[in-house]
């Protein structure tokens, strides 16, 4: 049986633990955005003339079927996509499936807060380490144009270095 000592405070973190990872899980589907739509697909232009714009439409699709659409420019490492694809399937857990499979803890239950906190917060770790790895792509795609370049705050040298261990040898493009 779980623990019913009131806490809300645990209750909080919970709710905290779930907003930073559907938070974390949204920019990395930007981010994604960004580098399939123009990093990759568009890694010859050479002048902001040359780039084409993103419209809405181009936020619209899920992110495994823009990880498929990658595929068409680059040969994706795959563990870029295991990793990828576990975010995702993750978020979905979290957001959609949660309540209904590992059923949400009562604020008093400290166990399943315990539970929902350290998921959510795992969560968030690993979609932010993604995040960094497509930012890091997203500038150095930007540094072929000065007039935008000039608008960026450079990474400081110590970007990819903030990855955790697992991250730091990940590649987007496989050999």
């Amino acid at each position: 049986m779980a623990n019913t000592q009131p806490t809300t405070d645990m209750a909080a973190q919970a709710y905290q633990a779930v907003g930073a990872a559907v938070v974390a899980c949204q920019l990395l589907e930007v981010a994604f955005v960004i580098c399939v739509k123009l990093v990759f697909a568009q890694k010859d232009a050479r002048a902001i003339a040359d780039i084409r714009p993103l419209d809405r439409s181009a936020f619209r699709p899920p992110t495994m079927g823009l990880l498929k659409e990658l595929g068409n420019h680059i040969r994706v490492d795959p563990r870029f996509a295991d990793r990828l694809a576990n975010v995702v399937d993750r978020r979905h857990h979290l957001v959609h499936r949660w309540a209904f499979k590992e059923k949400w803890p009562a604020d008093a239950d400290i166990e399943g807060n315990r539970k929902v906190i350290e998921f959510g917060n795992a969560l968030a770790r690993d979609a932010s380490a993604l995040t960094r790895l497509l930012v890091h792509h997203i500038h150095l795609w930007i540094d072929k144009f000065p007039q935008i370049r000039a608008q960026l705050e450079p990474l400081d040298a110590g970007w990819l270095s903030a990855l955790p261990a697992e991250y730091r040898g990940l590649r987007i493009e496989g050999e």
